[in-house]
């Protein structure tokens, strides 16, 4: 595990990942463009079958953001494996 000091709003760390979790920051605090954009970048880091999971209380963005809701109560989101 790498731990690293980055702002979202900006770039994502290099490479590809199975889990996201973006709990309570992106979807909560960030305005309407820069939650759009994070999830682009975060969905572009995303592996196939990988999850992205945000907070409870937090909902993504209206669009085709190429994620199937596993569990939208828990706020679970998956990429599809064909992408």
């Amino acid at each position: 595990m790498t731990f690293l000091v980055q702002d979202l709003r900006e770039s994502a760390p290099d490479g590809l990942f199975q889990l996201i979790l973006c709990r309570n920051l992106a979807f909560t605090y960030f305005d309407e463009t820069s939650r759009t954009e994070t999830l682009l970048r975060l969905t572009d880091k995303l592996v196939p079958g990988g999850a992205l999971i945000i907070g409870k209380l937090e909902s993504l963005p209206d669009g085709p953001w190429g994620l199937e809701p596993w569990s939208i109560p828990m706020g679970i989101y998956g990429k599809p494996l064909d992408t």
